[in-house]
């Protein structure tokens, strides 16, 4: 599930954690 908590709290795959709950900061969001 997504959820905006102070930062975005979303399902993103990456090379922190691979695909889990990833607080993806604005520097990640296109436009934030």
């Amino acid at each position: 599930r997504s959820r905006v908590l102070g930062g975005r709290l979303t399902l993103a795959p990456g090379p922190e954690g691979g695909t889990a709950l990833t607080m993806v900061l604005p520097r990640q969001l296109p436009g934030a």
